[in-house]
């Protein structure tokens, strides 16, 4: 009996003790089988895409760092131990000689996780110091995307963009105080002051937004519908709620911070400026700026810079007010999309030479994707750092890393066209590195008309005839792809939800794609849908 009762003590106090240790944290997840993971993280010279040793990275969730800092290796690595499983983590480059700092998209944590940074180089009177950070809806703690970062220190007035994650990066900064105010149309504007200090990440805690309560933009959806010449706002039961038809022609929009809607009027060759309030400022044929001859894509996140892609001139061009401050024009032939990217730097969709370019400021290509792609005519960069293509020609939306890794696709039925003996999905090889300069579009004016639209095999442009009685562009008469196919798309976003939000032009709707390539709301009869965003 004494023999049992003492077992039993035994067993209590054994019990008892593991149960305080696991409460009081003794007992960390990394402790648990499965419950945590190598992070392997890679750093790149963004030009030269080489590996970047002796580069000093910290590895944080929100504020909190984790585990020691690391020195990658001669190949540019190093690897985080025992990481918990988990999402919110992001990699930190704080100092590697000669470079700015830099961080890593948003890391998931899970078995074998690998993530790159690209790293850019020092310029003139840059520092190594860096501010990074996330914006959250205050209630319903989601992300907000494409929100303005206005920061001002020393020596600097500029401004950032948050990804499709809410998150925001800015490099190259001095030793110093900044303050930093968040905007974006619809949320109630805030700052923050942050001081910075040479080779080191300043991470501030999540930046939590309200809504402005006499905002009703919020979910709505702003379209460009090329074949009504209008542009309209529209509710998800595609209900018109704004609109502005006094067009030649339209082929995209925009909505910025402030609440302005940027239009290219494309045939009358300017570009309009609408305020909330209804004033129309107009840049191009007949203004001080002339020089703009069949604009067809705008880019403004704060209604006071406006990029614009001139197919007509085969430019991009960045206006602030009567001034043009930047333009680059070195080998494109017929570009039809460029938009801001978070690092400052531009992405252009080179349709003529079936390509997708970066370009820095100082006109320099840091990354372009030149293979296998027939009519590219719209690109963003996704927070995960990959790029996500609308590739019209092939009817297909195609998301690719930095190497040209075909990650995620969604076709119609020209998708399944190989081109220069791509794989069994129709995608072909996609090559970051390539050297092509052919300078021939496959796609002109007169292909609009009569539908003939072109495949590319290797260096060599070959054309096809898909459908002599579908214009390209699709039109009111286009019948519809069957099921869930696209045809002939203009533009893609990326929503925060994950899934892909698509202006399907040749089947007269906008569609919401899920990462499982299934339809999970349309909205059709649509006149030949160009641009779309969700607000």
């Amino acid at each position: 009996m004494k023999k049992n009762k003492v077992t039993k003590i035994l067993f209590s106090f054994f019990f008892l003790t593991f149960f305080l240790q696991a409460c009081d944290g003794v007992l960390t997840p990394g402790e648990k089988t499965g419950s945590v993971a190598d992070v392997r993280i890679r750093v790149i010279d963004k030009k030269l895409q080489q590996p970047v040793a002796n580069a000093s990275i910290s590895l944080k969730n929100e504020t909190k760092q984790i585990g020691n800092t690391q020195i990658t290796d001669a190949s540019g690595e190093t690897l985080f131990k025992s990481v918990p499983l988990g999402d919110g983590y992001v990699a930190f480059v704080n100092k590697a000689l000669g470079y700015k700092s830099g961080a890593s998209p948003v890391i998931k944590v899970v078995p074998n996780t690998e993530t790159n940074i690209l790293l850019d180089r020092l310029g003139d009177g840059e520092g190594s110091g860096l501010i990074a950070g996330s914006v959250k809806d205050k209630i319903t703690r989601l992300a907000i995307s494409r929100l303005t970062v206005n920061y001002v220190g020393p020596k600097i007035n500029k401004s950032a963009i948050t990804d499709d994650n809410g998150s925001f990066v800015i490099e190259g900064l001095v030793a110093g105080n900044y303050t930093l105010t968040f905007s974006k149309i619809g949320f109630v504007r805030t700052q923050k002051q942050v001081t910075v200090q040479e080779g080191q990440s300043a991470n501030i805690e999540t930046i939590f937004l309200a809504k402005q309560t006499t905002q009703s933009s919020v979910g709505n959806y702003l379209v460009s519908l090329s074949g009504a010449k209008k542009v309209v706002e529209i509710n998800k039961t595609g209900a018109v709620v704004w609109s502005y038809d006094k067009l030649g022609s339209i082929e995209s929009s925009a909505r910025t911070n402030n609440g302005d809607t940027i239009i290219t009027d494309s045939n009358s060759s300017r570009v309009l400026q609408i305020s909330n309030g209804g004033s129309v400022k107009t840049f191009g044929a007949g203004t001080i700026i002339s020089s703009l001859k069949y604009p067809t894509w705008v880019d403004s996140i704060d209604g006071q810079n406006i990029l614009v892609t001139d197919n007509g001139s085969n430019k991009v061009v960045e206006f602030n007010g009567a001034n043009t401050v930047w333009s680059y024009s070195t080998g494109l032939n017929r570009p039809r999309s460029s938009v801001y990217l978070n690092n400052g730097n531009i992405l252009i969709s080179d349709s003529g030479n079936h390509r997708v370019i970066e370009v820095n400021k100082a006109g320099n290509i840091v990354w372009s994707c030149d293979q296998y792609m027939d009519k590219p005519v719209h690109a963003t960069r996704l927070a995960n750092g990959n790029t996500l293509v609308t590739d019209s020609g092939y009817s297909r939306i195609v998301e690719i890393d930095y190497r040209g890794k075909v990650m995620w696709w969604f076709a119609g039925p020209q998708g399944n066209t190989s081109a220069g003996g791509g794989n069994s999905s129709g995608i072909g090889n996609i090559n970051p590195n390539s050297t092509n300069n052919d300078q021939t579009s496959d796609f002109d004016d007169s292909e609009r008309d009569t539908g003939i639209s072109s495949a590319r095999t290797s260096n060599t442009a070959k054309k096809a005839t898909i459908n002599s009685t579908v214009n390209a562009y699709g039109d009111e008469e286009t019948p519809a792809a069957p099921g869930n196919t696209l045809l002939f798309p203009r533009s893609a976003v990326r929503l925060e939800n994950g899934n892909t939000l698509i202006a399907d032009t040749g089947n007269n709707r906008i569609v919401e794609i899920s990462k499982d390539k299934k339809v999970v709301w349309e909205l059709g009869k649509l006149s030949r849908p160009v641009s779309v965003e969700r607000l």
